[in-house]
Formats: C-alpha cells, structure tokens, sequence
C-alpha cells in the first residue's frame, strides 16, 4: 500500500510487469499523484458549488431579479460548456452537505473515479442506497 497521501491506495496491477523497482515506484508515485488530483477534484467540485451557491444567495439577498439574474449568469457563454459541471457542483454540493459526516467520509473515500454524471445520480437514491453504492 502506498501511504504518501493521506488515503490508501490498494493496488491491483501487478507493478513487477514495469521489470525496474525505480520504474514501479515511479508507477506507485504516479499513480499516488494522479489520485490525488482526482480527490482535489472532487473537493474542489464541492467547494465550486458552495462558491455559487454564496453567489446564487448573495444575488437573491442583493440584486433585483436575483435569482433571475444568477441563471442567466450560468447559462451565459462565460461559462460555455463547463455550465454543466457548475450546476452539477450545485447539485452535489447542496446534497453532500446534508448528509451524516460519516457519510461524506465514506463517500469521499470511495467515489474518486466516479464520474459527474454518476455522482449527480448518488443525489437520488436513498441515504442507505448511497452507502451501499459507494462500498
């Protein structure tokens, strides 16, 4: 188990078939870094949707036409095809925060290769159906 983040990673390739040990920790380091990332990712999805929810509430409390304002601000071309991932942030990050931080714990730690559109799906199932699908 590589144990330089601050997750486990298990490993299933058989790293002997990179045949150098530098090589294969090279692998395992990559490897560690890429997961990483992808966990960042997630988290920086997370803190993306509370940003735009901030800003959704900000709009309401202080604009006129606030609400109508913010949507037209997602669905302008500044945010071209990335539109989908910012309201799918909303999406996950207004469901995430409801759950038991156990649950979070759990899902963090299992859906690091999950895709947003999967993700978006786990925003409709049952708090029990969500952990089973995330073991």
């Amino acid at each position: 188990m590589n144990t330089t983040a601050p997750f486990a990673l298990a490993y299933t390739f058989d790293y002997a078939k990179f045949a150098k040990p530098d090589l294969q920790n090279k692998a395992k380091s990559t490897l560690g870094n890429f997961v990483g990332f992808v966990r960042q990712t997630f988290d920086g999805l997370l803190g993306s949707g509370k940003a735009l929810w901030d800003l959704y509430y900000d709009c309401i409390a202080h604009c006129p036409n606030g609400k109508k304002v913010f949507e037209q601000w997602l669905i302008s071309d500044d945010f071209g095809s990335s539109r989908y991932f910012a309201k799918s942030a909303m999406e996950i990050y207004a469901w995430f925060e409801k759950l038991p931080s156990r649950t979070q714990r759990l899902i963090r730690q299992n859906v690091q290769k999950w895709s947003v559109s999967a993700l978006r799906q786990l925003t409709k199932v049952s708090h029990d159906l969500v952990k089973e699908l995330v073991r």
